[in-house]
Formats: structure tokens, sequence, C-alpha cells
């Protein structure tokens, strides 16, 4: 290896070195928390939301069933936080742990909203919504304790202003952005 070629690579290392010094220093960072927090749900409820104008003709008449069945998906949805939220919490505060449940509920978020759009059965369905509802429980139970570990007096208040604006910003931007692609094409 030429010098020229070393001294290259010792600029990158110590570029690559920095950069991650960084961003370890802002993970270090109630802002980091919140916006992490923010963003999980943000995409929580943007998923929960996208589905809502596919829903009627993936049961109704994909699927051939009764306009009841769309409430029980729905449904599904809450009993997965139900079970989600508290043992998440739960595990959480038992071990002061928050980054890897965090993590977790965050991919489980992603492959259950994948599985969602892979069913191709009634069934399939009600286990990905459930699944999706237990993520949704540990990302915002998690999320929520992570921005109570970090902000207090009123500033905890502002800051949980701030994640819950994600949550509207999702509430609003799924439905609108599932009916974009269902008008364009479908399901």
């Amino acid at each position: 290896m030429s010098a020229k070629n070393a001294a290259d690579n010792s600029y990158a290392d110590s570029s690559i070195l920095r950069i991650l010094h960084k961003c370890n220093a802002f993970r270090s960072q109630p802002a980091a928390v919140l916006i992490v927090t923010t963003m999980a749900v943000f995409a929580d409820t943007v998923v929960y939301g996208i589905i809502v104008p596919f829903l009627p003709d993936i049961l109704q008449d994909r699927l051939e069933m009764s306009s009841s069945a769309n409430g029980l998906m729905f449904g599904c949805f809450g009993i997965g936080v139900l079970i989600g939220a508290p043992a998440s919490a739960y595990i959480s505060d038992r071990w002061r742990i928050h980054k890897w449940p965090m993590i977790a509920g965050l991919l489980c978020l992603g492959a259950t909203s994948v599985l969602l759009a892979l069913s191709n059965a009634y069934w399939e369905l009600i286990v990905a919504r459930l699944a999706q509802g237990i993520s949704s429980g540990v990302t915002w139970s998690i999320g929520l304790a992570m921005i109570a570990d970090v902000y207090t007096g009123e500033s905890l208040g502002w800051a949980m202003g701030i994640a819950f604006s994600g949550c509207t910003l999702g509430n609003l931007g799924g439905p609108v952005l599932g009916g974009a692609i269902y008008s364009a094409g479908g399901v």
C-alpha cells in the first residue's frame, strides 16, 4: 500500500470515527429520545391508518367476509396493544432497559406490516393485526417511558406534546396515503 493510500485510509477511518462519536453523543441527548419516539409513533399510526381504505375491499370482495369482519380486524389491533403495552412496560421497568425492546418493537411493527400485506386468508389478517397491536403497544409504552425518563417538569409536557403530534400526523397521513395507493392501483 502506498503512503497516499495509507493516508487516505487513515483520513477515512478518522472521519468515520468522528461521525460515530457525534452519533453516540447525540444518541445520549434527550432530543434523540424525542425524535426516535415521535418517529416511532408517527410510523405506527401511519401503518395503522394506511389500511383503512383497503380493508372493506380486502374483506368483503376478496375474502367474501361480512362487514362486521372490519370491526373485528380493528378490535384485534386494540387487543394486541392491551397485551404489548403492559408486558413491555413491566419488562422495561423491571430490568431498566429501553433500547432493545424499542428496537424489537419497531422491527416487529415492520415485519407484521409486511405479514399483513401478504396475508391471503382472514385468520392470517387477524394474526397480523394482533401482532401489529402488540408491536404498537411496545413502541408506545417504551417510547413514552423513555421520554418520561429524560424530560422533567414543564419540559415533560412539551416533549409529550411533540411525541403526540407524531401520532396526529400519522393519523392524518395514513388514510390519505392509503387512499392514494388504493386509487392508484387498488389492492
